[in-house]
């Protein structure tokens, strides 16, 4: 593979290792985001749209903000009074003032189970493809390279006093 005119192989690593504490990551995330939606989801309840057309674009703009939550069953209510003031006849005619809107949330784990997928997964570059490398050797070298990184930042580290 070439990349930015340098000549890379790649290797794709998953880290099963990793899933349990990812995944308790996401939902984590997941649950905040759902409260967050539920809050959300009740204030339109609380504090009605003026119209449907409001409510909608309030929904919208609700579901466009959620990734690992989905909204469904939404209902728009029609809050109804009488147009005049005062004590209304019998007879008189009522009119729209406001829009609730109510629904159910949950969350998505379809979505949890793709970005936990994802969060466990990570690329491994060389540029020395004139080696023979095996994977096993790659991914045993990128390994090694978190010690001497750290010894790197050792050296580096004006707090310590060098003799």
């Amino acid at each position: 593979m070439n990349i930015g005119g340098k000549e890379v192989k790649l290797l794709l690593v998953k880290n099963y290792e990793r899933r349990e504490s990812k995944e308790e990551t996401v939902r984590r995330a997941a649950e905040r985001e759902l409260e967050t939606v539920g809050q959300a989801l009740k204030k339109m309840k609380t504090k009605p749209a003026a119209c449907r057309a409001d409510a909608e674009k309030n929904v919208e703009a609700l579901i466009k903000r959620c990734k690992a939550c989905t909204v469904s069953d939404i209902t728009y209510e029609e809050v109804r009074k009488h147009a005049g003031r005062g004590r209304p006849k019998a007879d008189a005619p009522m009119k729209v003032v406001a829009v609730r809107v109510s629904g159910k949330i949950a969350i998505n784990e379809e979505y949890i189970r793709q970005k936990v997928e994802e969060d466990i997964q990570f690329v491994i570059a060389t540029t020395d493809t004139k080696r023979e490398w095996t994977m096993a050797e790659l991914l045993s070298t990128y390994k090694r390279q978190s010690t001497i990184e750290r010894m790197w930042k050792i050296s580096k580290d004006l707090t310590i006093i060098h003799l």
